[in-house]
Formats: C-alpha cells, structure tokens, sequence
C-alpha cells in the first residue's frame, strides 16, 4: 500500500507541477502585443484604396464575365461583390448570384482549346507560333466567341480595381480562367485584321490590352489575381510577338503600342499593395482557424472531440495573434522593400533572401519559446522565400517588355541572319538582371529572356 501512496502522491505532484508551469506560461502570455508598424502599414494601404464605382470596377467586371448570355456583368459582378463582403462561414454558397457560370473554354470554338494546349507552359514556343498563325488565317467565332470577345473589350475599358478584402478563405474566387481564354481569344482577332493590314487597328488593340494589364499589375489586392495579371502579360507579348512578325517591317514597327517603349517602374512592380491584402487574408484564415480548434465549422455534422475541444483551449492562450500577425507582417514588408531596389540587384537579393536561416527555426526543431510558443510554430512553417519567387515573377514583366520589342526591332531592320547576332550584343535592350545581352539562337530566329523565377516555363522566346 506505501508504494500505491508513493506513486500516488508522485502522480499528483507531477501534475500540480505542470499546472503551476502551464499557470506560469499563461501569466506569461497574458497580453498581447500592440500592432507593429509594419501591420498598421498594410492596414493603412487597404484602408486607403480609393472607392470605385461599380461600373468602372475590373474586379466587378470579371465577377460578372460568367453572366448568362442575356445579363449584364456589371449587374452580376455587383451582386456577387455584395455577396462575398457578406461572406462567412456559414454561408450556403449556392446563394451566390452566379451559381453556374458560363465557360467560354467549353462552349467556344474547339480550335481555340487546341490553341491553348499548343501554346501552354511546356509547349514549344515556334510550335505554338505556327499554330497561332494557322488559326489566325481559318478561326470564325461561334456565340459563346463573340460573346467573350464583346465582354473583353468591355473589360479592357474599366482601369480601376478594387478587389474584395480580405477574401474568405472558403469563397469562390473571380472566374480568372474566362478571362484569360477571352484574352487569347482578343489576340487571335488581332492576328486576323493584322493578316487583313488593318494595322492602325492592331496597334490599338494591343495598346488597350497591354495597358490594362500592366495598369492590374500593382493594383492587385491579392497574389493570385496579381499572379494572373502577370500571366496576361506573358500571353500578351507571346502572342503579339507572332502578330507583328507576320507584318511587314515597316508597318510591324508602326503596331508596336507606344507603351512597350516605357520602362516598368519600380512602382508597378511593388507588391506591396497585394501584399497588404495578403496579410487581411491571413488574418481571417488564423481567426477562422482558431475559432475551429474549439468550436469547429460550422457546417459539420459534428463538432470536435472532447479532447480537439480541451486541447484548443488550453492552447489557445498560447497563441498571441498580434505577435505573430506582427512577425509575418515585419518580414513581409522587409521582403517588399528590399525589392524596390534596380533590378540589377535582384539575383543578389534573391540568393540572401534564399540563404536566410528562418530567425524562429525550422518546422522540425524543437525549439521551446515561453511567449507565443503556438505562433512561434506557425511562424516556423512559414518560408518567406515563397513569396521571393512571386517578386521575381512579377519583374520579369520588364524583361518580356525588353525582349520582345528587340524582336520587333530586329524584324523592322530586316538584318541578314549573320548580322543579327551583333546587333543583339550590341543592343540597348538587355537583360535587366544581369544587364548581359539576351541570347540570340540563328537556328531557331529568336531572342530568350530567361526569367529568374522557378517556373518551368520561365524561358520566353521572342521570333525575329
């Protein structure tokens, strides 16, 4: 009986032990922190964005590109903004005021899929050329075609973005998809008045089209739809490279968009704006999160166990939102500022950003913090050099800008094939990153931007 009473004053002590620890720990992790510059930045760029009326909002337009055929998209797009502001939890996304949506991609022509595929992310690129040029020469829109062309010239009207933010993490997000393949759709028309001559109207359609991109770019709210713009690009000067070179020289040169001559400013490739909608995102997503630790969703038939409920309580006072939302707002704006820099330097940036140890350890290690122990672990997960790859890709826009208006310039000075290549070296225009000339392959006709990003499709030929 001693050795039960041993053990049974052992087991009580040991437990009072870790309950005065755990009473310590919450002692310690009492307050909060205050918000810290870096937050109450990104708080003032979103609560700054200037009010949009609907009907010059792009990102109402493109909640309503889907529309039925017989609805306007301002109309859709503006219920749907109303419907994701008001979004939570517990909302039956069938009441979303689109709930199917028209795809352009499965309606239009089949021959504009096929256009897609040969020109998608590990295609070859003269492939992809000759295939646009085929099409270009046969294409005739169906319904569904025309109908995306009409709402993309719509779109390309409206300059002004305002986005939802912060998105719930469980909403719908903008059917980018459509757009995209009405863009595609939009070139491929200027494929064909540029076979036609109708060169004044190419150069006005490529002038709209890259000037509404390249406006969406910093005016993004959120990662994915600064991502998309950015993608646009690429489609742009892809195609447009092809468009031109099937025109004579000198009219090729007169389709060149005045735009294409400007210089990406270090303020159209801040990601500061997107940024700040990334960080209210994050936000909702660790309050969402921490209420399901307890409480679960809302839409289960079942709620946590007792032990995910217990478990969820006694850490929750281990987590300070406001700490942590401080350390991921700090590193992010230093990761957004370090990269205003000239983009000569960016490889270097990138290399000290990609070498950093993570200052809170890494996901694997255990490393015992007394305050915030929770957010220390999330913060730990966190790689600040995912969102280095987003910058990069954001500034090769300058380097597609550079190569393929050296292509067009090529083409305009009809050089003989074994001239090119010293007028290549010798070019102004050159690679932004490593200021070195782009590289000229004779075999293939073509001037290649590499992007220094980590995406397979990051080399981007240019066809002299």
């Amino acid at each position: 009986m001693k050795v039960v009473k041993v053990l049974g004053w052992m087991l009580l002590a040991t437990f009072l032990l870790v309950a005065l620890l755990y009473l310590v720990l919450v002692a310690i992790n009492w307050q909060d922190r205050p918000p810290s510059a870096a937050v109450l930045r990104f708080e003032q760029i979103v609560a700054s964005r200037p009010p949009v009326a609907a009907d010059d909002n792009a990102s109402v337009y493109i909640l309503g590109f889907g529309a039925p055929t017989d609805a306007d998209p301002v109309d859709v797009g503006t219920r749907r903004m109303a419907w994701l502001e008001a979004f939570n939890p517990g909302t039956d996304r069938a009441t979303d005021p689109l709930p199917v949506a028209l795809s352009f991609q499965d309606e239009g022509s089949p021959a504009v899929s096929h256009l897609g595929n040969a020109c998608g992310q590990d295609a070859d690129r003269l492939q992809c050329a000759s295939v646009f040029e085929s099409m270009a020469r046969a294409w005739q829109p169906n319904d569904a075609d025309a109908l995306a062309l009409r709402r993309y010239e719509a779109l390309l009207t409206r300059r002004a973005w305002r986005e939802v933010v912060p998105m719930d993490a469980a909403a719908p997000w903008p059917p980018f998809s459509n757009v995209t393949h009405a863009q595609r759709l939009y070139l491929l028309r200027l494929g064909q008045w540029a076979a036609q001559g109708r060169v004044d109207e190419v150069r006005a359609g490529l002038d709209a089209d890259f000037a509404f991109w390249r406006t969406a770019v910093p005016s993004a709210d959120s990662l994915i739809a600064q991502m998309i713009a950015v993608t646009a690009l690429r489609q742009h000067f892809g195609y447009a490279n092809v468009i031109l070179r099937g025109l004579p020289p000198e009219q090729a040169l007169r389709a060149v968009p005045a735009d294409w001559r400007r210089e990406v400013s270090t303020g159209e490739r801040s990601m500061k704006r997107a940024m700040a909608g990334e960080m209210a995102f994050w936000k909702g997503v660790m309050v969402e999160t921490r209420r399901m630790a307890v409480e679960g969703t809302a839409l289960a038939e079942e709620g946590p166990t007792v032990i995910e409920r217990w478990t969820g309580y006694l850490t929750d006072p281990l987590f300070k939102m406001q700490d942590t939302m401080n350390r991921v707002a700090d590193r992010r704006l230093r990761l957004c500022e370090d990269f205003e820099a000239p983009l000569n330097q960016y490889l270097r940036l990138r290399q000290a950003w990609d070498e950093a140890p993570n200052e809170y350890g890494h996901p694997q290690d255990f490393n015992l913090t007394v305050y915030n122990p929770v957010g220390h672990m999330i913060l730990r997960i966190e790689s600040p050099f995912t969102y280095v790859n987003y910058v990069m890709r954001t500034a090769s826009v300058e380097g597609l800008r550079r190569a393929a208006l050296l292509a067009v310039q090529l083409h305009a000075q009809s050089a003989a094939s074994d001239a090119v290549d010293g007028l290549v070296a010798n070019s102004d225009l050159r690679d932004p990153y490593t200021e070195k000339p782009f590289e000229w392959s004779a075999e293939r006709r073509s001037v290649t931007f590499m992007s220094p990003d980590t995406r397979r499709s990051r080399r981007i030929e240019f066809f002299y």
